[in-house]
């Protein structure tokens, strides 16, 4: 009889713990389900918005369509077509043209940017060369005012000494003999570089005014870069330009002289 209450008591609490956990599994369960019925009717009104809008809306373009209908079907367009099948070939022609005269115009400038360039700097490089000839003839002027002050005292002292002290001079010359040999060569040494500096001098002179004479269309391009490129012709316009009493006259004559040689 004993076994039989323990064994009951064990079912009844059991039966209790059972309880106890299906009312707590219920408790979470309502809360979720509480949850989830609060988030739908949130949805449910956000639906109802919506729809409430969309109708508005559709109500709206409704009206702007009729409204847009009722202004179309009122208003009259008229077009105008060109039918003419021939084709235009003196207005294509026309604007080719004008397309090329731009195409020329623009080169010319650019032609016209690049002598002024080039001109420029063979302006700068003949002046460079200018100075270092005046400097070269000044040099040259100096030693050969030294020689002719050597020269004349060399011819002061053979009045002053005889004949027989002439031939002991001589033998006790040899620093003489020495220093003007080495003046000699010194003036040889500077002549040198003198007759370079002129010959480059005179050849950038005559393609200075060469490519001033292109610049102002008194010559053609071809005859002059033939010019340009001859040796004989520069050496020939740069002898007119020295011999000639007016500049203008002696460039003329000087670039008709070259034409007829190329």
């Amino acid at each position: 009889m004993q076994d039989l209450v323990e064994d009951f008591k064990k079912k009844y609490e059991d039966e209790i713990n059972k309880r106890t956990a299906a009312e707590n599994e219920f408790v979470g369960l309502k809360k979720d389900v509480d949850a989830a019925y609060m988030n739908k009717v949130e949805l449910q009104a956000k639906v109802d918005s919506l729809l409430d809008e969309v109708t508005f809306l559709r109500t709206l373009y409704d009206m702007e369509l009729s409204q847009m209908q009722s202004h179309v079907s009122d208003t009259s367009v008229i077009l105008s077509m060109d039918n003419n099948r021939c084709l235009d070939l003196d207005s294509i022609i026309a604007e080719v043209r004008a397309q090329y005269e731009e195409i020329a115009q623009r080169s010319k400038a650019e032609a016209e940017v690049l002598y002024q360039t080039k001109l420029g700097e063979l302006q700068t490089t003949a002046g460079r060369h200018g100075d270092d000839l005046r400097s070269t003839k000044n040099e040259i002027t100096e030693l050969n005012r030294a020689i002719q002050r050597l020269r004349a005292e060399i011819e002061s002292v053979k009045k002053q000494v005889g004949p027989g002290l002439m031939e002991r001079s001589w033998k006790s010359s040899g620093p003489w003999e020495k220093e003007k040999h080495q003046l000699f060569s010194s003036v040889t040494g500077c002549l040198r570089p003198f007759l370079v500096t002129h010959s480059v001098w005179e050849c950038l002179f005559s393609r200075m005014f060469l490519l001033e004479a292109r610049l102002l269309g008194m010559l053609p391009e071809e005859r002059c870069w033939s010019i340009l490129v001859c040796p004989e012709n520069l050496t020939t316009i740069v002898l007119a330009l020295n011999t000639q009493p007016s500049a203008g006259s002696a460039f003329s004559e000087a670039i008709h002289h070259a034409l007829h040689i190329t």
